[in-house]
């Protein structure tokens, strides 16, 4: 275009040279334009976290880019740098119900397969769910699952009905603000008697909040009023320290919900 705006106007060359300069700049501006617009999109969960809006869960795509780059240091981070306690703090509830094996145990958000050894011996089969492929791709190291699923949680849910004794999300719903879709697919696809396991962080606001960190925090009164919503019976309430984070304790809530119909 600049050799042509040059040959349009050759008796101006002041003329030419300023408009070849102005189309550069405009060229630089949609660039950068076109990065931050990029960067936004892709960073768009933390700007409305930073920015302190609530949304109703943190986009998929968000979801699945972070932990596909966090999968290979995952469980060096968690289990040594943050004191990650989530998956023993729900099979310690849980262990308090269920004396006995499940025959079907979903592990929601299964990422690296942590929770696997721990839910082995008391699965007759044990499905991990997630959104990261390459978090599944650890998980699938660990062969101790039946089946892994790239999936999102809540779609994986509702595809199933009355099908599964146990399902669990340890360190996994402060990827969701509102819960409601979650545990009313989970009404759906857990059998009669069946159990549901979660930890949350929590805090003293109403209903959920969206924290500067890019993970919801939940109070207790919206996830016992949504519970009785969905037809749950809460078998267990603890508060617990879920890892360590700057030195300061991250404190939440594991539940234990129990499917009614029995």
């Amino acid at each position: 275009m600049g050799s042509i705006l040059v040959f349009l106007l050759p008796d101006l060359p002041g003329a030419a040279h300023l408009v070849l300069q102005t189309l550069w700049l405009v060229g630089v501006w949609l660039v950068l334009t076109w990065q931050v617009v990029r960067l936004l999109c892709n960073n768009a969960h933390l700007v409305f976290a930073r920015l302190g809006w609530r949304t109703a869960k943190a986009p998929a795509s968000y979801v699945r880019a972070l932990f596909d780059d966090y999968a290979e240091r995952f469980d060096q981070h968690l289990m040594v740098e943050l004191a990650y306690t989530a998956p023993n703090l729900v099979r310690g509830v849980i262990g308090q119900r269920l004396d006995g094996s499940a025959p079907v145990v979903v592990d929601l958000g299964c990422g690296t397969g942590i929770c696997g050894p721990l839910f082995r011996p008391l699965a007759e089969q044990l499905i991990g769910v997630d959104l990261s492929p390459a978090m599944l791709k650890i998980a699938q190291k660990r062969k101790v699952y039946d089946a892994l699923i790239e999936a999102d949680i809540v779609q994986y849910m509702r595809q199933h009905k009355g099908e599964f004794d146990l399902c669990f999300a340890a360190d996994v719903l402060v990827y969701l603000g509102d819960l409601r879709p979650l545990l009313t697919a989970s009404a759906v696809a857990l059998k009669p008697g069946a159990y549901l396991a979660f930890t949350v962080e929590s805090t003293a606001q109403p209903n959920w909040v969206l924290q500067r960190t890019g993970r919801y925090a939940h109070s207790r009164g919206y996830i016992q009023a949504l519970a009785r919503q969905c037809e749950f019976e809460i078998a267990a309430l603890e508060q617990a320290t879920l890892r360590i984070q700057g030195d300061k304790p991250v404190l939440g809530d594991v539940w234990l919900l129990h499917r009614s119909g029995v």
